[in-house]
């Protein structure tokens, strides 16, 4: 799972760097690649665990704040910035996915052969 939130964090910064002059694209990207990395700071609050099952809490928090993010933009503009709502959507997806194959067996041997 955390090579998956190494790849979300460049892939957003990566695009926000790409359109640093279209702030309307680049701030949410920014946004984004801080809100990927803090699963490692949300991680070590006590009694986290609790949020949910083993693989995804690590994701929860993640996840619960950038959708209060969502929710505060749109409750204080009526509006949603879809390249925000559209990065998140990929990071939803993500971290589904992450969290249903980074336990398999095949992930686990392909694990193996890049980690001695």
């Amino acid at each position: 799972m955390m090579f998956i939130q190494m790849l979300l964090f460049g892939t957003f910064v990566v695009l926000g760097l790409v359109y640093r002059r279209k702030p309307d694209i680049h701030r949410p990207m920014m946004l984004l690649a801080t809100i990927v990395i803090q699963s490692g700071a949300f991680g070590r609050f006590p009694y986290i665990q609790d949020l949910a099952v083993a693989p995804l809490f690590v994701w929860v928090p993640v996840l619960l704040f950038g959708a209060l993010l969502v929710a505060l933009q749109w409750g204080m503009s009526r509006k949603l910035n879809r390249w925000y709502v559209m990065g998140y959507a990929g990071l939803v997806t993500a971290a589904f996915l992450s969290a249903a194959v980074g336990h398999t067996a095949v992930w686990n041997r392909m694990a193996s052969t890049l980690v001695p």
